[in-house]
């Protein structure tokens, strides 16, 4: 009994989120009753600013049971003073979203803005009902390192209250990774043997010593892994770049393709985003084509510029890239 296998593939997989400390504002334990809440506690993993605390089950602020444990938190506009609460938390380099539960109090409509690092993150979210439902912000994207969660009520009007409970941070579903025009270089069709330096209508912005090439050419590649095309990035006196402007959800994503030296020419080829490097330039290993890939990149959501550009002007010095793709 046989089987076959092609095309094996090491894909990223997404890093865990991080774990909020006290997420579901269990500690301190608070005495039972009517009068079990406290504002600002602290030893609780949160830091409570203004008009925020704790309440346990049956206590004054009459809220629904607690929907994990038996305590929540409460963000509270009185006075003119809104409660908000945060926590800093290490993350992975990625996209996430902050996910609760919320409850209003007898009725009372407070809507709750979720922050990073100080910035809002999408629109406010108000709790529909004085029962306990779930509730998600918007997808945000941070580079590894710690960053800050926030919670905070926005209506310092009168006296307006949200419990929460059971806070969490959640990896967002990854977005489709754009496609590229024209990533295997196939148009404009050149005619057998041929190449061109800049072409036009390919997709691609050229700039110095840069172009497409044939199978065949007098550029002496090896015949292109995808197609019948690829593009050359040319060091020779004026180093050569392709790129081209796409259209990105927010996340974290790498550039991969196809690339091979030309007769033993060792043409360094820089990946750039937005015109930052990605990572360390990457030299094709021989005159076959193979798989490269470069670092990841964080972006926001948006058009972002991604290019491809070779490193070394001095002498005739060339690299062969195809296939270009982003995951």
């Amino acid at each position: 009994k046989t089987s076959f296998v092609d095309d094996i593939k090491i894909l990223l997989s997404p890093a865990a989120a991080p774990a909020l400390a006290n997420g579901s504002f269990e500690t301190p334990v608070l005495s039972g009753g009517s009068g079990a809440y406290v504002y600002n506690p602290t030893g609780a993993g949160w830091n409570f600013a203004s008009n925020s605390g704790m309440q346990r089950n049956g206590s004054a602020w009459a809220a629904a049971n607690a929907p994990e444990g038996s305590q929540t938190a409460f963000l509270q506009g009185y006075s003119g003073g809104v409660g908000s609460i945060s926590q800093d938390a290490s993350f992975g380099a990625g996209t996430y979203k902050v996910q609760f539960q919320a409850a209003q109090r007898a009725g009372q409509l407070q809507p709750i803005q979720v922050k990073v690092d100080g910035a809002n993150v999408g629109s406010t979210i108000t709790p529909t009902s004085s029962s306990f439902a779930t509730y998600t912000s918007a997808d945000f994207t941070v580079a590894a390192g710690n960053h800050t969660i926030s919670l905070a009520a926005t209506d310092g009007s009168g006296d307006k209250s949200s419990m929460v409970d059971d806070v969490r941070i959640v990896i967002a579903a990854p977005s489709a990774a754009p496609s590229l025009t024209n990533g295997g270089f196939e148009t404009p069709v050149l005619s057998g043997g041929a190449y061109v330096y800049n072409p036009t209508g390919a997709g691609w912005s050229f700039a110095a010593s840069s172009g497409m090439q044939r199978n065949g050419s007098a550029w002496a590649a090896a015949n292109a892994p995808e197609g019948s095309q690829t593009a050359f990035l040319q060091g020779n006196g004026n180093a050569g770049s392709i790129s081209q402007s796409v259209s990105f959800a927010a996340g974290t994503y790498k550039v991969q393709f196809q690339a091979a030296q030309r007769a033993g020419q060792l043409q360094p080829i820089q990946v750039e985003v937005d015109g930052v490097n990605v990572g360390s330039a990457i030299t094709p290993a021989s005159n076959s084509f193979a798989l490269y890939s470069s670092a990841n990149f964080i972006v926001t959501a948006g058009n972002h510029t991604v290019l491809l550009a070779a490193t070394d002007a001095a002498g005739d010095k060339s690299s062969f890239v195809d296939d270009i793709k982003i995951f």
